[in-house]
């Protein structure tokens, strides 16, 4: 095939490295993948002038879509990127003639729409078409999706000044991550610390989260948070902390040393172990599951919708040099009752840290234009 014919797509920062191939004449199976994009696309909010548009939002999104996997990095490489793929153009977009759009006009359009609706088709595109895109293009299925709901503080800010002299404001974010996928999915700036809860719920009741894991910090278990991600036909995995009063040492009492040695002795049903050099000290990990009785659930835990287990993780640190010893113990609760499944999903939420990219910045000439 000529290479004018073929373009080579490199989707490292979205799949994990694969490659995949947009042909001039695609394949029936490629060809619905494109339909499936362009209807989700087509959501999106038109903030422009009705009567005095060429080309349809939806499909603009989609040539910028696959022009950026494709190694655009300008709006001229977006123009010229369709007219070099013309078969393909007229393939998809076939009511537009053969005429591609100009560099001005995704310029124009990405400057008026609005990013928060970029963003959220960008990440319907993700959430609801991934298992669709994966088959279609020959990657391999995802058993569950994990995601981590986890705000932070901005650094170098929340600081006083040198000089003693004026300070740098606290700034926070709220990061929902896609651990499967290594995506952000929402990255939304919050006033205060407290803001975090009714932030993470608005974003989790607009998200399909079925056959996929939330986890969160002590700050966003709350009832009404667990009853959403259960609304939304998913399961949750929350940590405790003091701020939850009776929870907390409800849950502490239930783990005695001879309950967590019952646990360890039952042939890993209800126990997980993992050990790893990091940081140069050996970190060992012990997961202890118990599951509760249906009185218990309809009982003192009845107001944590869809609650099954709590947890009881402990890590110890051995330093490699040293050989200090140092050792912590949390507490969560969750909707799942599989051990390794928990164990992994609590591991796991600390990758919501890492420095990430939100799916819906498109770089040109080394600036973000549009968030």
């Amino acid at each position: 095939m000529k290479a004018e014919q073929t373009t080579m797509v490199q989707i490292s920062d979205l799949l994990r490295g694969y490659t995949i191939r947009i042909e001039a004449s695609p394949s029936a199976s490629r060809m619905r993948v494109y339909r499936r994009l362009l209807v989700i696309f087509s959501t999106a909010k038109d903030s422009r002038v009705v009567g005095r548009t060429t080309y349809r939002l939806g499909d603009l999104i989609l040539m910028m879509f696959l022009s950026v996997l494709a190694g655009a990095d300008s709006y001229r490489d977006m123009e010229e990127f369709w007219k070099i793929q013309s078969k393909l153009y007229l393939r998809i977009f076939y009511d537009y003639h053969g005429r591609v759009p100009s560099h001005d006009c995704f310029r124009h359009v990405l400057g008026v729409t609005d990013p928060a609706e970029l963003n959220r088709v960008l990440v319907a595109v993700l959430t609801s078409s991934e298992a669709s895109l994966r088959k279609a293009l020959k990657l391999p299925e995802r058993e569950y999706r994990h995601v981590c709901v986890d705000g932070k503080q901005l650094r170098g800010t929340g600081r006083v000044l040198k000089e003693g002299v004026g300070e740098i404001r606290d700034l926070q974010s709220l990061n929902v991550y896609d651990n499967t996928s290594d995506i952000c999915l929402y990255s939304s700036a919050i006033d205060t610390k407290t803001n975090e809860i009714p932030t993470a719920q608005e974003i989790l009741r607009g998200m399909e989260l079925k056959n996929c894991v939330v986890t969160f910090d002590a700050m966003n278990t709350q009832k009404e948070t667990c009853a959403v991600v259960r609304d939304r036909k998913g399961d949750y995995v929350g940590g405790l902390k003091g701020n939850h009063g009776n929870l907390m040492s409800a849950v502490q009492c239930m783990f005695t040393r001879d309950v967590k040695d019952g646990l360890k002795a039952g042939g890993g049903d209800g126990y997980a172990v993992t050990r790893e050099i990091s940081h140069n000290q050996l970190e060992e990990r012990e997961f202890h599951v118990l599951p509760l009785t249906p009185s218990q659930r309809k009982g003192f835990f009845s107001e944590w919708a869809g609650i099954r287990s709590v947890v009881c993780y402990v890590k110890t640190c051995t330093n490699n040099i040293t050989g200090k010893v140092t050792s912590e113990t949390r507490y969560y609760i969750t909707s799942l009752k599989d051990t390794d499944w928990i164990a992994a999903t609590i591991r796991g939420h600390w990758g919501v840290y890492p420095n990430f990219s939100v799916i819906s910045n498109f770089t040109v000439n080394g600036c973000a234009i549009a968030a």
